[in-house]
C-alpha cells in the first residue's frame, strides 16, 4: 500500500491504491523491450526469452500519471482501486487481439484515451482495448483526490477554490506517463470527436438558459453605443459554479463594461457534458446598442468544454 502526494500547477491530487486482486494464472503480456508476447505469472518478474530481458514491475509501470480529468491536466499517483478491475492495474493495461486479451506494460504507452477504447503505443501504433466496465471490471477504477480551480472575475485578484472529488475513470479523458504525452493525448480526443469518428461520444455545449440583455447605466452616452459592442466570456466548471468571467472586448465605457459582466454572470448558465459526465464549458456573451436599443447574442464557441486548451495544444504541438 503506497499513499502519495503531488503538486501539479494550480492542482493538489491525492490517489490511493488497493492491491489489485491477481490470478496464479500465467498471462499473455508483451515484451516492453522487443513486443514478443510473453507468459508472466500474475505478480512475477516478466522475463523475455526472445531478447534476453527481465523486467520487475518498476520497470513495468509509470508510477505517476498525467491525466486529463474533465478537461483539466493533474498529476496522479498512479495507484488504483477497487481490488476486482481486471482490465487496468498498476504494472499495465489489458488490450486485446485475434488472439484474445493481452497485457501491455505502461512503459511501452504513449496515451490512453479510456472512453475511445484506445491505446497509443510510444511507437506509434495503435491499439484496441475495453472500456473499464463490464464482466472482468464490474466497476471502473475509482479515484479520490482534491481539485482546486482558478477563480477569475475581470480585474479581482485570482483566487483558488479547493474541493475534494470521488470519481472513477469514466471522467478521465486522457490517461499518459508525461506531459507531453497528456498533451499529444488531448488534441488525438479533440480532433477525433470534432472530426465526427466517435458518434457514441455524444456531447452537451454549455449554455445560456436565461440570457440577460444589456442595461446602460445612468452617465453612459446612448447616442455613442451606435458602434460598441462588448464580448465578455463565462466559463462553467462541471461542478456548474461559474469559474471564469473574462472581458474579450471593451466598449471603451468601463460602466457598461461592468454591468454587462454582471448580467452576463446572472443569465442562468448550464456546463457542457460529454457522455454524461459534466465537463466545463464556456460561453461568450456578445452585447450591442444599436439604435439606443441594447440587445445579446449568446454564441458557443468552437470547442467550448476545453476552453482554449485545444489552441494551447496545436501551437505547443508545434
Amino acid at each position: 500500500m503506497r499513499n502519495l502526494t503531488l503538486t501539479h500547477t494550480g492542482l493538489l491530487v491525492w490517489l490511493t491504491l488497493a492491491t489489485v486482486a491477481t490470478s496464479v494464472a500465467a498471462e499473455r503480456w508483451m515484451c516492453p523491450s522487443c513486443d514478443e508476447m510473453v507468459d508472466r505469472a500474475a505478480g512475477a518478474d516478466l522475463e523475455c526469452h526472445a531478447c534476453d530481458g527481465f523486467f520487475t514491475e518498476d520497470d513495468l509501470t509509470w508510477y505517476v500519471a498525467h491525466i486529463n480529468y474533465r478537461t483539466r491536466d493533474a498529476e496522479l499517483s498512479f495507484l488504483i482501486l477497487p481490488e476486482d478491475c481486471g482490465i487496468f492495474r498498476m504494472d499495465g493495461l489489458q488490450a486485446l487481439d485475434g488472439e484474445g486479451p493481452y497485457w501491455v506494460p505502461w512503459a511501452k504507452v504513449d496515451f490512453f484515451i479510456p472512453r475511445m477504447r484506445l491505446i497509443h503505443l510510444l511507437d506509434g501504433r495503435d491499439l484496441a482495448t475495453d472500456y473499464p466496465k463490464g464482466p472482468t471490471c464490474p466497476k471502473p477504477p475509482e479515484f479520490v483526490f482534491e481539485i482546486s480551480d482558478e477563480i477569475i472575475r475581470n480585474d479581482e485578484a485570482t483566487r483558488m477554490a479547493t474541493r475534494e472529488v470521488e470519481s472513477d475513470m469514466a471522467a478521465l479523458f486522457v490517461v499518459a506517463g508525461n506531459e507531453e504525452a497528456r498533451d499529444r493525448g488531448v488534441l488525438r480526443f479533440i480532433e477525433e470527436v470534432e472530426a465526427g469518428l466517435h458518434p457514441r461520444l455524444p456531447r452537451t455545449a454549455a449554455r445560456a438558459t436565461r440570457p440577460l440583455p444589456p442595461v446602460i447605466p445612468n452617465g453612459v452616452p446612448v447616442g455613442e453605443l451606435a458602434d460598441k459592442k462588448v464580448v465578455v466570456e463565462v466559463r462553467i466548471s462541471d461542478s456548474r459554479e461559474v469559474q471564469v468571467i473574462r472581458l474579450l472586448e471593451s466598449s471603451g465605457f468601463a460602466a457598461l463594461d461592468n454591468a454587462a459582466s454582471i448580467r452576463a454572470r446572472g443569465s442562468g448558465l448550464l456546463g457542457g457534458g460529454e457522455l454524461g459526465v459534466p465537463v466545463p464549458g464556456t460561453v461568450l456573451f456578445n452585447y450591442t446598442f444599436k439604435d439606443g436599443k441594447p440587445a445579446v447574442d449568446v454564441v458557443v464557441p468552437e470547442n467550448s468544454i476545453w476552453g482554449d486548451r485545444a489552441t494551447r495544444t496545436e501551437t505547443e504541438d508545434k
